[in-house]
């Protein structure tokens, strides 16, 4: 079973260092506005490339209320008010380092860097009350979770289960389809009055940015890794993390073994 659905707070279990290393695949750009500027950005998850984020949760929910009752309840759309009074942001991470498919997903088609962050070090800065949570693909194991959840809320008449059921496994689902990138969350919800905000083509995104202190560098980075179709010498890459302050307890800068040429 994901969780114990008869716990006093219904969550995943948290990231406990292990992976020691967690990866964070990224555009040229973005790698040096985290290095430059020394901040680590938390992120809409609406706003990611998968224009399923959180839908995919939703259709299950909706998929199990359907089987056990005839008419979908309030409740479904009073947890779906509740969970959008404030913004779901964060930090993407993965097992693998130097994956084919995140250098083309997430990393400016190979053009970019993966971030090798030590996970002890990432989580005593970036975690602050929020989680971290590594993604279920196993979709028998939403729907036996979800459908479960559905039943114990058929029989309650507050929401207040299902919201906070909604709130710390929405975005912890994905379509089996993305299993091969073995993704860990960190994840915070922040109200909208609390975020600062990009403009994008037809909306505003919500984000918060995480400042690095002298304190937090050592060790924070393990490793950093060359995209296949980024053509920055090893050198200039070390040259420029020590020049910011990181750099001296790093395992190293490799390029990228991955063979791909970029469109």
């Amino acid at each position: 079973m994901i969780a114990d659905l008869n716990a006093a707070l219904v969550k995943l279990p948290q990231y406990n260092n292990d992976p020691e290393i967690l990866y964070h695949y990224c555009s040229a750009a973005t790698f040096h506005a985290i290095i430059s500027r020394k901040t680590i950005r938390l992120s809409a998850l609406r706003s990611s490339n998968d224009s399923m984020e959180g839908e995919w949760y939703d259709s299950k929910l909706l998929e199990a209320i359907r089987n056990q009752t005839p008419q979908v309840p309030g409740w479904y759309f009073t947890q779906k008010s509740y969970n959008a009074r404030a913004a779901t942001l964060g930090l993407c991470l993965t097992e693998v380092g130097d994956l084919l498919s995140q250098w083309r997903g997430y990393a400016d088609d190979g053009r970019g860097f993966c971030i090798g962050f030590n996970g002890r070090r990432l989580m005593e800065l970036c975690l602050l009350g929020g989680q971290a949570i590594k993604v279920i693909y196993d979709e028998d194991e939403q729907e036996e979770f979800i459908r479960r959840a559905v039943a114990k809320q058929l029989q309650h008449e507050l929401t207040d289960f299902i919201d906070e059921i909604t709130k710390n496994f929405a975005f912890a689902f994905k379509h089996p389809a993305f299993a091969e990138e073995r993704e860990w969350r960190i994840i915070h919800e922040v109200g909208y009055e609390r975020c600062d905000y990009l403009a994008k083509s037809t909306n505003l995104s919500a984000y918060q940015d995480i400042s690095m202190n002298e304190d937090n560098l050592p060790g924070l980075i393990a490793e950093v890794i060359i995209g296949p179709g980024n053509n920055t010498p090893v050198e200039m890459v070390r040259g420029f993390m020590e020049r910011h302050g990181f750099g001296k307890s790093m395992h190293g800068i490799t390029r990228s073994h991955s063979s791909y040429r970029v469109r």
